[in-house]
């Protein structure tokens, strides 16, 4: 999400060591500038987050790991993999990637146009069925 708006949201199911994080981010990037040009805005890079989870693990054990770059994406990987062999079935990681929008040094809210400084985020989910 951009501000109040979904900018990308997607699911997928996929293998292990299918999912290319660095394809996804300039993706990301590129829909962001595009959308940037026509509404005359620029984004600031906040943070990624991964949250694995799986059936039968409870909330309070569901994993949560930062993502700044693919080496972040693979410790992710790595975890998935280590569940697998435990296993657990029906894993989902959930990846957020979460931006500000700003005009200049300012960021903003799109509804009122104030200083407001809140994440906006792009989601992405993914499920690995073992």
């Amino acid at each position: 999400m951009l501000n109040a708006l979904e900018f990308l949201a997607d699911s997928d199911i996929v293998k292990l060591g299918e999912f290319n994080y660095r394809m996804w981010n300039t993706k990301c990037i590129r829909r962001l500038g595009k959308a940037g040009e026509d509404g005359d805005f620029d984004t600031d890079w906040v943070n990624g987050r991964a949250v694995i989870s799986a059936k039968g693990v409870t909330k309070a054990n569901h994993l949560s790991i930062i993502i700044e770059d693919e080496n972040g994406w693979r410790k992710v990987e790595k975890f998935v993999e280590r569940w697998m062999k435990e296993y657990k079935r029906e894993i989902v990681v959930k990846l957020t990637a979460t931006w500000r929008k700003k005009k200049g040094n300012i960021f903003i809210d799109e509804d009122d146009e104030q200083d407001t400084g809140k994440p906006k985020a792009m989601v992405r989910e993914f499920i690995f069925i073992c």
